[in-house]
C-alpha cells in the first residue's frame, strides 16, 4: 500500500528526490493492488474550515466526508452517492447529498436507492461478543414461570426485557418506549402474572379446609375458591365481606362474586388499539396461564353485547379488551374494575389519539391508579399504570397528566428507539403511479414459496381493488381492511400467521403490534403518510423470532412521499432519528438507558 504526501508551504529543496521516490514506490505498489491515497488529518480539517467559510458566504459546499473502511450502508445509482458504515457527517454540519434529493422533478422516474442491513440479526437481542447471555430467573422470574416459557420456546430475555421486567416488579408505574418487534409484549405480562400469582400464594385469613385446590405452579398447590356457578357464603368463610352477609340468598351468581373471600371483577387489564391485537396478547397470556391456571380473557367490538356478556359472566384474572368494549361493558355494569391492581396501555400512540382518547379517558377515570414514590402499586388498592408503545406523541403526556403525576413515572427508553432498524434491508424506488401494479406483480412472483408477504394499501378501497387485480393473475391471497366483519378479520389474519397463504394485502391495521414472525417481505404499494406508519409498517419484519432477516420496498410516487422519504434518507446517512419522533412528555421524567452497552454507539 502506498500514500501520497501532500505538502503545504515553501518547497524543500530535496522535493525533486522526494517525488521520485514516491513515483518509485506507486510502480513498486501497481502490481500489488489498488492504491489507497490517505489525506493527512491536519488538510482535512484546513478543509473543513474552509468548507464553513464558503457556507456562511451562502455558497454550496459538499462536505468532508473522513474515508474509513466498512460495510456499504447505502447503494445506489449513482456511485459517487454510495455510502458505507465508517463514513460520517456532523450532525451540525451540512447537509449530505441524498439521492432522493432530486425526485420531485419528473425525470428522477426510475431511480432507487437502498438502505442496506449492517447487522445480521434484530439489536433487540444481545450478541455473544455484546452481553453475557443470562436467563428470566436472573430478572427476579419465579422458576416456575421460567420453567413455563422454557416449554414456550423462550429462554434468553431481550435488552427490552432486561430493563422492563425488574422495574415492574419492583412496582410504580413505568412507560416503556421501544423498537417494534422488541419483545415488549412479553416484557409487561411476566411482572403480571409473577404478582398474580405472589398474591394468590398468599395466606387468606380465616381459610376453611372446605376450600379446593389446584395446581399453581409445576407441581405446587394453593388453596383456592370453589370455580363453580354459584359460592355458598355463610358457614364457609368467617372474614366474608359485610356486603355478602347482606344479600337476601345464601348463593350469588358467579358474575357478581368470582372468589370465595368476595373479590370481583379482573385484577389485570390490558387495553389495545384493535381486536386482532388483542387476540394476539390473549394468545400468548393464555399460553403462560394454562400452566398455572389462571383465567385469561378477551373481549373486542364488532362481536355483539351477548357475547361480550357471557365472556365476562365468569371470573378473570387477566382482561384484554379494546377500550370499546371495554366502555359498554362498564356502562352496562358487566363488570368492575374497583380491584384492579394492573392496568396496561398496549401501543400507547394509538390509544391515545383522537379516536380513543375519550374512551380511553372514560376506563381510567373507573381506576384508583397509583400516584407515589413508593413500590407499594397494587398492594393499597391502588393500580400499576403500564404504558407501552414505540412512538408517543404529545397526547399521550397529556392524556397521562389527568390521572397520575408524570414526574413519578419511571422511563425506560431503547437507544434504538426512532431510529432506522440495522438489520432491515430497505428500498425505495422512484416510480409512475401507473407502472406500481406491474412491479408489484414482478416483486411477488419472483417471491419463494412459504415466506410470508405484506402488502400495504393507504385505503379500504386500494386493498379490494388489488385483490381482484391479484385474483385475476392467479396469486392466492387474502385482504384485511378495517372495514371487514370482527370474526372474519381474526380468522384472514390467522389462516395468514399458519401459512395458508403466502400474500396479505392489509391497511395499517395490520402494522400496530401484530406479531408477524413468518413475514420475509413488506411491500409498501401506497408509501405511508407519516413516518410513524413507516416506522410500524417496516416493523413487521426482522422480529424476534423471526425466520428470515426481513426487506422492507416502498413505492415512492407523490411529491409528499418523496418529502418523507428525504428525511428517512437523511436520517440514514447521518445516523440520527427520525425527525417529529420525539416523545412529548410535558413533565421531566428520569429516563433509564434499556442498553447498557451499544457495540454501533461505541464506535
Amino acid at each position: 500500500m502506498a500514500a501520497v504526501l501532500i505538502c503545504v508551504g515553501p518547497v524543500p529543496s530535496s522535493a525533486s528526490l522526494l517525488g521520485v521516490r514516491v513515483l518509485l514506490s506507486l510502480r513498486r505498489c501497481s502490481t500489488a493492488g489498488p492504491v489507497v491515497i490517505r489525506i493527512p488529518r491536519a488538510l482535512q480539517l484546513r478543509a473543513e474550515r474552509a468548507s464553513t467559510a464558503r457556507s456562511g458566504r451562502g455558497q454550496s459546499v459538499r462536505p468532508v466526508l473522513s474515508a474509513l473502511p466498512g460495510r456499504l450502508l447505502i447503494s445506489t445509482r449513482r456511485r459517487d452517492l454510495n455510502q458505507h458504515t465508517g463514513q460520517t457527517y456532523r450532525r451540525l454540519g451540512p447537509a449530505p447529498r441524498i439521492v432522493s434529493g432530486g425526485w420531485k422533478h419528473r425525470l428522477s422516474t426510475g431511480d432507487h436507492f437502498t438502505i442496506n442491513n449492517t447487522r445480521d440479526c434484530t439489536p433487540s437481542l444481545p450478541g455473544k461478543d455484546e452481553a453475557p447471555l443470562i436467563g428470566f430467573e436472573d430478572l427476579g422470574v419465579s422458576p416456575a414461570l421460567s420453567q413455563a416459557l422454557s416449554i414456550q420456546g423462550f429462554l434468553h430475555p431481550t435488552w427490552v426485557q432486561r430493563q422492563a421486567i425488574p422495574q415492574l416488579l419492583r412496582g410504580g408505574n413505568v412507560l416503556c418506549a421501544a423498537e417494534t418487534g422488541s419483545g415488549k409484549t412479553l416484557g409487561y405480562l411476566l411482572p403480571l402474572f409473577q404478582r398474580l400469582l405472589g398474591e394468590e400464594t398468599s395466606a387468606i385469613p380465616g381459610q376453611t379446609e372446605n376450600a379446593t385446590t389446584q395446581t399453581m405452579g409445576l407441581g405446587q398447590e394453593v388453596g383456592q375458591s370453589a370455580e363453580m356457578g354459584t359460592v355458598l357464603l355463610h358457614g364457609q368463610n368467617p372474614h366474608t365481606p359485610k356486603w355478602i352477609e347482606n344479600q337476601k340468598s345464601n348463593t350469588i351468581p358467579k358474575t357478581f362474586v368470582s372468589r370465595l373471600w368476595g373479590d370481583s371483577g379482573p385484577r389485570c387489564l390490558v387495553l389495545v388499539p384493535s381486536r386482532e391485537l388483542a387476540d394476539q396478547v390473549y394468545n400468548v397470556a393464555a399460553s403462560i396461564a394454562q400452566h398455572f391456571r389462571l383465567k385469561v380473557k378477551s373481549i373486542g367490538g364488532g362481536r355483539g353485547m351477548v357475547r361480550v356478556e357471557k365472556t365476562l359472566s365468569g371470573h378473570a384474572d387477566l382482561l384484554v379488551a379494546t377500550p370499546g368494549a371495554m366502555c359498554k361493558a362498564l356502562q352496562k355494569d358487566l363488570v368492575t374494575l374497583r380491584n384492579l391492581r394492573f392496568i396496561v396501555l398496549d401501543e400507547a400512540d394509538t390509544l391515545c389519539d383522537e379516536s380513543f382518547n375519550d374512551l380511553v379517558e372514560e376506563i381510567l377515570l373507573q381506576v384508583d391508579i397509583f400516584s407515589g414514590r413508593t413500590d407499594t402499586a397494587g398492594l393499597k388498592g391502588e393500580a400499576q399504570l403500564v404504558v407501552i408503545g414505540a412512538t408517543f406523541p404529545k397526547g399521550v403526556g397529556e392524556l397521562l397528566g389527568k390521572f397520575t403525576d408524570l414526574g413519578h413515572i419511571t422511563t425506560l427508553k431503547s437507544r434504538r428507539l426512532h431510529f432506522l432498524m440495522p438489520h432491515i434491508k430497505q428500498t425505495f424506488l422512484k416510480i409512475k403511479g401507473a407502472d406500481k401494479l406491474t412491479e408489484l406483480l414482478a416483486i411477488i412472483k419472483k417471491q419463494s414459496p412459504g415466506a410470508g408477504v405484506l402488502v400495504f394499501c393507504n385505503s379500504a378501497r386500494t386493498v379490494n381493488w388489488l385483490g381482484y387485480v391479484l385474483d385475476d393473475h392467479a396469486i392466492k391471497h387474502l385482504r384485511l381492511q378495517g372495514q371487514m366483519p370482527a370474526d372474519m378479520r381474526t380468522g384472514i389474519f390467522n389462516s395468514f400467521q399458519k401459512g395458508l397463504t403466502d400474500v396479505l394485502v392489509c391497511t395499517d391495521i395490520a402494522s400496530r403490534g401484530l406479531d408477524s414472525t413468518r413475514v420475509e417481505l413488506v411491500i409498501n404499494y401506497d408509501f405511508p403518510l407519516t413516518l410513524q406508519d413507516y416506522i410500524h409498517r417496516a416493523g413487521r419484519v426482522g422480529r424476534v423470532g423471526s425466520k428470515y432477516p426481513g426487506t422492507v420496498i416502498s413505492f415512492v410516487t407523490h411529491k409528499w412521499d418523496v418529502e418523507l422519504v428525504q428525511k428517512v434518507e437523511t436520517a440514514a446517512r447521518k445516523k440520527t432519528v427520525l425527525p417529529g419522533m420525539e416523545s412529548s412528555m410535558k413533565q421531566p421524567i428520569p429516563k433509564t438507558d434499556l442498553i447498557q452497552f451499544d457495540p454501533e454507539t461505541e464506535e
